[in-house]
């Protein structure tokens, strides 16, 4: 985490289409870089993602830096505005990314489309990269722009299998010797080879039809016999079922 009090603002710059900007940096010139604990789950809505965070420390160091960035647009305006704002006009018109609640805070961030498309494929969790990027001025606003410059692959660490080895996590394993008893030729079994055991089921699935065929056979006659002793001529039942079988 970036030291509050090496926080620096660069000059108002104007943006074609965007507006102007305050460019936040370190003491170096480079990224303010922060650190937020894991995310609990994140939303994706045009070129802005919002990550959902459990409370934590690290929250009133941000606040302490978003207030650090306030004060410095304060001492600074007589350089870059054509008016003058108290500090509490300054933190009324600041608006943060950051919105907190008891138990959980969330931050909104923007994104590139090569992060985006690398997100949208990520099936793992993943930690993020985050910095206090800039703060876009506008006649009514000082909103300060977080911006999600990576995200890093938790990769699982890659074991391989000993299978040389007869240990396992509760120790080495207990082997259990015993002895085989090879039976006398009287006992022997003897296996089937496959052809056997296709005629066995050829000879199984014969007796079955037979029996079908048996009994389709007997209701057929029996059908034959009721309609020849009990029903009279000048009633029509030709249909297909009086066909031979």
């Amino acid at each position: 985490m970036e030291h509050i009090d090496t926080i620096t603002l660069k000059p108002p710059e104007y943006i074609d289409g965007y507006g102007h900007i305050i460019k936040i940096l370190n003491e170096n010139g480079m990224d303010v870089i922060l650190e937020f604990p894991p995310y609990i789950s994140y939303d994706i809505s045009d070129n802005n993602i919002t990550f959902k965070h459990n409370h934590s420390p690290n929250i009133g160091h941000i606040n302490k830096l978003e207030n650090t960035v306030q004060a410095l647009i304060y001492e600074n305006q007589s350089e870059w505005l054509d008016c003058h704002l108290t500090r509490n006009d300054i933190k009324s018109l600041t608006v943060s990314p950051i919105k907190e609640n008891d138990a959980f805070f969330n931050i909104t961030c923007s994104l590139t489309g090569d992060i985006l498309t690398n997100i949208l494929s990520e099936l793992r969790p993943f930690s993020h990269k985050i910095s206090i990027d800039h703060i876009l001025c506008k006649s009514d606003s000082f909103t300060i722009i977080y911006k999600l410059l990576s995200i890093i692959r938790e990769v699982p660490e890659i074991r391989f299998q000993n299978k040389n080895s007869h240990e396992n996590k509760e120790g080495p394993c207990d082997i259990e010797e015993f002895d085989i008893d090879i039976p006398n030729d009287d006992d022997a079994i003897t296996l089937s080879t496959p052809i056997d055991i296709y005629k066995e089921m050829y000879r199984k699935e014969k007796i079955k039809a037979k029996e079908y065929r048996r009994s389709a056979i007997e209701a057929y006659l029996k059908a034959k016999d009721i309609k020849m002793r009990y029903i009279t001529k000048d009633i029509d039942i030709s249909d297909d079922s009086d066909e031979d079988p």
